[in-house]
């Protein structure tokens, strides 16, 4: 529906995922850094990397790994998303594409 309005120039389908990030496989569950879980669509995501175990970070600093801790198994970062003023709440969230949501961590898509 907001694609329609003239001054929209892109949208992005996103989904909140039951999982949480971390930095690797050693940190407690009870340490999450408040960072959101969340699906997004291939506009957000280097196409092919939708269907694999990738994630794009809203975050400033990785640390310089390449991979991170979510839902039970690693995933390669491949970018960190720029921030956006609109929805700063996106500059807090893991993004993984659809396919990989659904078949990785057991997501709905809703």
């Amino acid at each position: 529906m907001i694609a329609r309005v003239r001054s929209v120039t892109a949208v992005a389908q996103l989904a909140d995922v039951d999982a949480s990030l971390f930095r690797n496989s050693r940190i407690p569950d009870s340490d999450t850094g408040g960072v959101r879980v969340r699906a997004a669509d291939s506009s957000l995501l280097a196409a092919p990397g939708a269907n694999y175990p990738t994630v794009v970070l809203g975050i400033t600093n990785v640390d310089t790994r390449p991979r991170v801790w979510l839902g039970g198994r690693g995933f390669t970062v491949i970018g960190i998303l720029a921030p956006i003023t609109l929805t700063s709440d996106v500059d807090r969230s893991a993004l993984v594409g659809f396919p990989a949501a659904q078949q990785l961590l057991d997501s709905d898509g809703r």
